[in-house]
């Protein structure tokens, strides 16, 4: 007996992608791992590093996690607080239709806005980031004798809060 998966395109695209952002995972990893090897401490390089390989990685239990509720049938709301009953049958010999809903969910409609959202607000800090290596990145060049130990501090703790 073989057993055979039903595997749809959106299913497909979903596990590919997630292969793909792999293999991007990769390549910040190696990044992050040059970046340790030149200097232990934290800097604002290494934080960006560090934000952009937290979002990939996001991603990748995103795509996994809805295409393997994607594989195995359940019907996820992507966009969290619609009022659509899943599972809607019409039943021909009695003219009437009844919904279904698995128990779960409420937990699954959550758990892909999460996932969904979640990386989102992750790039938009990351790009906060990048504005603040810029802008550090200018203070060195304009003021040279400008010690700025202090203000790069400051700018890490207002990061992480």
């Amino acid at each position: 007996v073989v057993a055979t998966l039903p595997v749809d395109s959106l299913t497909l695209v979903l596990f590919t992608s997630a292969i793909l952002y792999m293999a991007c995972l990769c390549v910040v990893q190696k990044k992050l791992r040059t970046l340790n090897r030149r200097s232990v401490q934290l800097d604002t390089r290494k934080l960006f590093v560090m934000s952009v390989y937290l979002v990939l990685l996001v991603r990748i239990f995103c795509f996994i996690t809805v295409g393997a509720l994607n594989l195995s049938n359940v019907k996820v709301n992507y966009i969290y607080g619609n009022i659509q009953q899943y599972g809607q049958t019409d039943d021909i010999t009695s003219g009437e239709t009844y919904t279904y809903q698995d128990h779960y969910q409420d937990f699954y409609d959550k758990a892909v806005a999460v996932l969904f959202d979640l990386p989102s607000y992750i790039i938009i800090s990351t790009y906060m980031l990048f504005a603040l290596i810029w802008m550090e990145v200018f203070v060195k060049a304009r003021f040279h004798t400008f010690d700025n130990r202090s203000l790069r501090k400051k700018w890490l703790i207002s990061y992480m809060v």
